[in-house]
């Protein structure tokens, strides 16, 4: 599959790099036990740098779509695809801004990152519309954008000239992209009910009598409502 990606075929590249940003990174984060997180940050100045980090999620969000709209930008492709050291080293990048984005949107821990569910939704609408120009781009155009591959068209996929491998690393972008988002809303909109849920409960199991709260215990719970 390297081999492909780096001599053969564009989609090939892409393919691993969508499935490096947007499958293996939040499955990765997902993956952290609750456990290590907090001994991870129990340190101060830890858990300060990383406020400090995520308190601008939009910029993080920015970024990364950035590195991943100027990797597909043609004469930037060239010049870094030409040096496998440089790929290396952008790719490096590219999965650390990934983990960050995807680290405010999963929000494995509300000690370093504490943002509502609604503002997490907004982040991942917003994010899934950044990448859609370059997607667009690779789709709709017509014409052999990348140089790198235009000596071997055909000769892995002989269907699969120049244009058509564009057009569907271009698909394959969107398919994994909006994939993955999907996916994140569904988690999060799920989250956000079950976190509603146990609000309620927590606050049905409260009474006030002349302004004091009452708690109730497990037999006040399940004796509430019997007539007496």
């Amino acid at each position: 599959m390297d081999v492909i990606a780096d001599d053969y075929l564009l989609s090939a590249l892409v393919l691993q790099v969508s499935v490096m940003a947007f499958v293996v990174v939040p499955l990765f984060i997902l993956s952290l036990p609750a456990q290590y997180l907090s001994v991870f940050f129990w340190r101060h100045k830890r858990t300060k740098f990383a406020k400090k980090l995520f308190a601008y999620p939009w910029i993080l969000a920015l970024i990364f779509n950035g590195l991943v709209t100027m990797f597909l930008i043609p004469s930037f492709f060239d010049a870094i695809h030409a040096s496998s050291l440089l790929q290396f080293l952008y790719e490096v990048v590219l999965v650390t801004f990934a983990f960050l984005t995807w680290w405010i949107i999963i929000q494995p821990y509300d000690e370093v990152a504490d943002n509502s569910y609604f503002k997490r939704l907004a982040y991942v609408f917003f994010t899934a519309l950044f990448l859609m120009p370059i997607g667009i781009f690779l789709l709709a155009v017509q014409q052999t954008l990348y140089t790198s591959y235009m000596d071997v068209s055909g000769d892995l996929i002989p269907v699969l000239n120049v244009v058509y491998d564009q057009q569907l690393a271009g698909a394959l972008l969107k398919i994994l992209q909006l994939s993955s988002y999907s996916i994140a809303l569904f988690y999060l909109l799920k989250m956000w009910g079950i976190s509603d849920s146990e609000q309620e409960e927590q606050d049905d199991d409260k009474r006030v009598v002349q302004g004091i709260v009452i708690q109730l215990n497990e037999r006040n719970r399940k004796n509430k409502g019997r007539k007496r």
